[in-house]
């Protein structure tokens, strides 16, 4: 061991996705599920570090490349958190700072809401449905996050708890989701700015939301990153030799700090790199809701779901699992062009 071991955390025989898509589907399937699930995960990490790093450069004047080099330590640093126990904390601290967003929405954004007239809903440019479809899929941006839970829910007496959780989660994010957008769209309209707090008019509260929504998005990029760490711990486990009389990837083989540090500091390089070369929110909400979301949210469970039940699901339900891949794999394309489509038409 050493004095400079740390204990590793008790690795997944694969990552969740990946486990259960391989035991679904088949291994490229599987394969596919883990690409998608990496890729989902940094494009949330990175819009969040785009938001903040426009943020503070806005209000502070810092460099955007100063910014992007903070949150990359910062984000190395709140990956040594060993589990999701740890990482919690962070969430329930992000949630907090979301009310005071919203908060501030209601008060800016509510008296500015007027009615639909009927010419508005007319004059829709269906040349955003792209846009808008991979906007909704990035709506989601937790999924990456059930199963490492679930998995480390497995102790409790009653795991089943955690399904009614979930429901009920994901019931009030989809009413809060809606409710902040309809508001910000109704009070704003066309000048509905990429990040809502750009429409708020300049003042203390509005400089108190910002820290607010930055310190947010820092603690929820840290949560989004933790799938990836636990496939980077799988794969640096899976490569190193264990010692005579241990099997390779025990969960007790010990790992440097240094190690350690590395591996977390290489998956925080990611999304800081990416929100440097692709400095645009809305591009990258949109891309990876359009191919990475899609995939995992729509066309995933659908090809699981047959693959399960194919000799007992009706034809009705072969429908309609035909059309949501069809929706997801036309959707995600659409998504994945809008960006040079609408630039080339503007």
């Amino acid at each position: 061991g050493g004095a400079d071991a740390v204990p590793a955390p008790a690795p997944l025989e694969l990552n969740p996705f990946e486990a259960i898509a391989g035991h679904i589907v088949g291994p490229r399937f599987a394969r596919a599920c883990t690409l998608a699930l990496i890729s989902a995960q940094v494009g949330v990490a990175t819009a969040y570090v785009n938001v903040i790093a426009a943020s503070l450069h806005a209000a502070l004047g810092i460099p955007r490349r100063s910014v992007l080099l903070a949150l990359w330590g910062t984000l190395s640093a709140a990956g040594l958190l060993r589990s999701l126990s740890e990482v919690s904390w962070l969430a329930a601290a992000g949630l907090a700072c979301y009310a005071t967003v919203c908060a501030s929405l209601l008060l800016h954004a509510a008296p500015q809401v007027r009615s639909v007239p009927l010419e508005v809903l007319a004059s829709v440019d269906w040349r955003g449905f792209g846009w808008w479809y991979g906007i909704c899929m990035f709506a989601f941006e937790g999924i990456g996050c059930v199963l490492p839970i679930l998995e480390e829910m497995r102790c409790l007496d009653e795991p089943s708890k955690f399904i009614h959780v979930v429901h009920r989660v994901y019931g009030a994010a989809l009413a809060l989701y809606c409710a902040v957008g309809a508001m910000g769209c109704l009070a704003y309209r066309g000048a509905t700015a990429e990040v809502i707090l750009d429409n708020f008019p300049l003042g203390p509260l509005t400089s108190a939301t910002q820290c607010a929504m930055v310190v947010m998005m820092l603690f929820s990029a840290a949560v989004q990153l933790y799938p990836i760490h636990l496939v980077a711990d799988h794969l640096s486990l899976r490569r190193t030799t264990a010692p005579p009389g241990r099997a390779e990837g025990a969960s007790d083989l010990p790992r440097s700090w240094a190690h350690l540090g590395l591996l977390r500091c290489a998956v925080a390089s990611l999304p800081c790199a990416t929100a440097y070369l692709v400095p645009r929110v809305s591009t990258v909400v949109d891309l990876v809701g359009s191919l990475s979301f899609s995939f995992l949210g729509v066309i995933a469970p659908a090809a699981m779901y047959w693959k399960l039940f194919r000799a007992e699901v009706s034809p009705s339900v072969r429908v309609l699992l035909g059309l949501l891949v069809a929706a997801g794999v036309l959707g995600g394309a659409f998504g994945a062009l809008s960006p040079v489509l609408l630039e080339r038409a503007a």
